[in-house]
C-alpha cells in the first residue's frame, strides 16, 4: 500500500522512526480517541474552544493508530504535521478531504494553544467532533483490513 520511497523520506529526514506495536496498542489508541470525542462532545455545553481542541485530540490519537499499524512513529518537534502527513500519505484519495480538515484542524488549535488569537465557534467545534469520528471510523476499517502490508 505504502511506497517506500514516502517511508524512506521520512525516515531519512528523522521524523520517524521503527518501532513495533501490537494490535492491542493500536485499538487501544482508538477506543481511547472514541473516548476523546465523547469528551470533546460533554465540554461542547461549556466551551468549544476546548471541544475543538479534544476533537483535533481524538483525530491526531487516530493518526498515530495509523502509523503504529505500519509500524512507525513519529518523532521530532514536527510531530503532528508528521502524523497528518503520514495520514494523507496512506488513506489517499479516499479521505483528501478528511485529511484536509485534518491540517486545518492542527492549524487552528496551534493558533488557540501558543497564540491565543484563533476565537472557534461552536460550529467549528460540532464541525470538528463529526470529523474526527469519520476519522476513526476510516482508520478502524483500515486497520481491521490489514492494508499495513508495505512494499
Amino acid at each position: 500500500m505504502t511506497d517506500m520511497k514516502f517511508i524512506d523520506a521520512l525516515l531519512i529526514k528523522k521524523l520517524i522512526r521503527p518501532e513495533t506495536y501490537s494490535p492491542e496498542v493500536i485499538h487501544r489508541h482508538l477506543v481511547r480517541a472514541r473516548q476523546d470525542i465523547q469528551t470533546a462532545l460533554r465540554n461542547m455545553q461549556f466551551d468549544d474552544e476546548i471541544a475543538y481542541s479534544i476533537a483535533y485530540q481524538a483525530m491526531l490519537r487516530t493518526g498515530r493508530a495509523l502509523m503504529f499499524s505500519f509500524g512507525y512513529r513519529p518523532i521530532d518537534g514536527q510531530q503532528h504535521v508528521t502524523v497528518v502527513k503520514f495520514a494523507e500519505y496512506v488513506l489517499g484519495k479516499q479521505a483528501e478531504n478528511l485529511i484536509d480538515s485534518f491540517e486545518r484542524m492542527r492549524r487552528q488549535r496551534h493558533s488557540f494553544w501558543y497564540e491565543s488569537i484563533e476565537v472557534i465557534s461552536r460550529n467549528d467545534a460540532s464541525t470538528a467532533i463529526k470529523r474526527a469520528e469519520l476519522l476513526v471510523e476510516l482508520v478502524e476499517k483500515f486497520v481491521s483490513q490489514d492494508n499495513t502490508k508495505r512494499g
